[in-house]
């Protein structure tokens, strides 16, 4: 009798599931977004990991206005490249239905750069005078998640 072989694209499927769970990227600096500056404590910046590292780099691409800096043009013909979510097309107007769907879907493809970044959800969006506030879930690919509230401004 001939041993049955295990199924080797099922095995490396697996394989594949378990290492994208496992995706250590770092640490990451804690930022405070009112103050535009560095947390410090100690004289020295405060240290973020793992949900924390990918709450600031959420909100650091949130709130970076795409093409509105030429330091983050150098590559404008690869999209894997280009940096910043296009936000401002929305500040101080009326919010149309196709301009919320607009917003989300540029939303989403900023946030779904990030590798532990699955999808988004839960939508809700606050107006307030030129002030607009976007509330989401967002669902991490080892299905953890967490809620993000972004203020935008339109000041980039």
């Amino acid at each position: 009798m001939i041993p049955e072989m295990p199924n080797l694209d099922m095995f490396l499927e697996e394989v594949q599931q378990e290492q994208q769970y496992d995706i250590d990227l770092g640490t990451g600096f804690l930022f405070d977004f009112k103050n535009n500056q560095f947390v410090i404590q100690n004289g020295r910046r405060v240290e973020v990991n793992d949900i924390e590292a990918v709450k600031m780099w959420m909100m650091k691409i949130l709130l970076t206005e795409k093409y509105q800096y030429s330091i983050y043009a150098n590559y404008p013909d690869i999209k894997e490249f280009e940096y910043g979510t296009l936000t401002e097309f929305c500040i101080g107007r009326v919010m149309t239905d196709d301009m919320r769907m607009q917003l989300q879907e540029n939303i989403e493809q900023s946030a779904t750069r990030h590798p532990r970044v699955a999808f988004l959800s839960e939508w809700r969006f606050e107006k307030d005078e030129d002030k607009l506030t976007v509330h989401f879930r967002v669902n991490l690919v080892d299905e953890q998640s967490f809620e993000m509230e972004v203020p935008l401004s339109g000041n980039g």
